[in-house]
């Protein structure tokens, strides 16, 4: 540039811009004309160190090239006008900063309730008797019943060893267990201790159910006591006929010959009831049947058939003596022997239970008697009292037992509502040992006088 001479100074600027245009369409304007100021006065310089004598002339020229250059680059920048950017200048990022919208939506969610997930129940739940009692399978109707009659229809019991680790619930007779489990339990697994036998019973098979394997794990029980369980399972219920029984009580009762008989095979119990049969007997005529007394093969253990027809036609009274105190509980030795056309003597659970349990006139209860001769005495006279023996047979009549079918598949039922409804009922027992004692549920006997 410096080559091109003074008077041509400003023609040679204007070639180069418009060789160069493209820089002003790359770069900013303002900066490309400042630069040409730049090489503008530096070309002043040069020129005016070799031109002394025309240093104002030059200098006047050199103003007058540059006032021209501007007003071509201004012209320059209206042909071809960079894009304007018209947002915000970008802030630093910081990692900490929320964005407002996210802020808001945040805020909107402290507000609003945290729901618990609701539990979605599952198609069908397998139930896996780990080892059913005999009580249960000598009973196929019971122990094979189904829940076709239940409100939740899509459980499934199985008997089978193998399905224990796929079961969605296991029941274990609690005093039958043993030290090792036999298998890995799965997650979400629900454990449920059932007992048929009261828990002065329970340390008589070694105890395991009391080991950290087993005494931590439950979430539920199945028992006889309603005070006292998650699932009522009774040996039977009284209810009430629809219609009364219409039948000559006073000739059922004159054709009865013997007193009372006792069917016992379980000699050694804690309620000592074998001692008070042996005082008893001297008050009053009592036979007893079974290994703790005369050898009885009729028929077979834990199922009352036609053996037990002789109630009905040759004893008045029948002894439903339990081998143990504890709350609630009545065996199989009422429920089973109610129909029949005896009337029943009971002794067990609590105090004065049995008259809270079983309708008012039905049963006669040991509790009501200050002395075992006060018994006998009191049996004595009703067995000669044909018309007060009639009127208890005849009140008993508007009553039936139900059977241990019934009620044990009401608690199956009660237990498939339980699966189907786990974010209702969704526990742990903490100790099954301090459940089953804790609360004193046994007295000892104090009636042996």
């Amino acid at each position: 540039m410096a080559s091109c001479g003074t008077r041509r100074f400003t023609s040679c600027l204007k070639r180069f811009c418009h060789r160069g245009i493209h820089i002003c369409d790359r770069y900013s304007l303002r900066t490309v004309f400042w630069s040409l100021i730049l090489l503008a006065t530096l070309g002043t310089m040069l020129i005016g160190a070799s031109l002394e004598n025309n240093t104002k002339m030059v200098i006047e020229q050199a103003q007058q090239s540059m006032f021209e250059l501007e007003n071509e680059f201004v012209k320059q920048s209206q042909e071809v006008k960079a894009p304007v950017n018209t947002s915000k200048p970008r802030q630093p990022f910081n990692p900490f900063d929320v964005p407002v919208n996210l802020k808001v939506n945040e805020e909107k969610e402290k507000e609003k309730p945290k729901e618990t997930p609701k539990y979605v129940p599952k198609k069908s739940y397998l139930i896996n008797w780990y080892n059913a009692p005999p009580y249960l399978r000598f009973r196929p109707d019971a122990m094979h019943c189904g829940f076709q009659k239940c409100k939740y229809k899509n459980c499934n019991v199985t008997f089978e060893r193998k399905d224990r680790a796929i079961s969605d619930a296991v029941l274990f007779d609690g005093r039958w267990v043993f030290e090792k489990v036999g298998f890995i339990r799965p997650p979400g697994q629900v454990w449920v201790f059932a007992a048929h036998e009261t828990p002065t019973t329970f340390e008589d098979l070694g105890g395991w159910w009391k080991k950290p394997q087993w005494r931590y794990g439950f979430n539920w029980t199945m028992t006889y006591d309603i005070n006292n369980t998650d699932i009522y399972l009774p040996y039977g219920e009284i209810r009430k006929r629809l219609k009364p029984v219409v039948r000559d009580f006073k000739k059922i009762a004159a054709l009865k010959t013997n007193g009372a008989l006792m069917i016992n095979s379980h000699c050694n119990t804690s309620s000592v009831r074998e001692k008070y049969v042996d005082i008893l007997k001297k008050h009053f005529p009592v036979n007893v049947l079974g290994k703790c007394g005369t050898p009885w093969n009729c028929g077979t253990h834990y199922i009352h058939d036609d053996c037990f027809n002789l109630l009905n036609t040759t004893y008045k009274f029948f002894l439903a003596f339990e081998n143990a105190f504890c709350n609630q509980y009545f065996s199989e030795k009422i429920y089973e022997n109610f129909d029949y056309d005896t009337v029943i003597v009971t002794r067990g659970g609590s105090y004065k239970e049995a008259k809270r349990i079983f309708p008012k006139g039905t049963v006669i209860s040991t509790d009501d008697f200050r002395t075992i001769e006060g018994l006998g005495k009191y049996l004595g006279k009703l067995a000669w009292s044909i018309n007060d023996y009639a009127d208890i047979l005849r009140r008993k009549s508007q009553y039936y037992s139900v059977g241990y079918t019934a009620v044990y598949q009401r608690a199956m039922c009660d237990l498939c509502e339980r699966m189907n409804n786990l974010d209702k009922y969704k526990k742990i027992i903490p100790d099954i040992v301090d459940w089953a004692y804790n609360k004193d549920p046994c007295r000892g006997p104090s009636d042996l006088v």
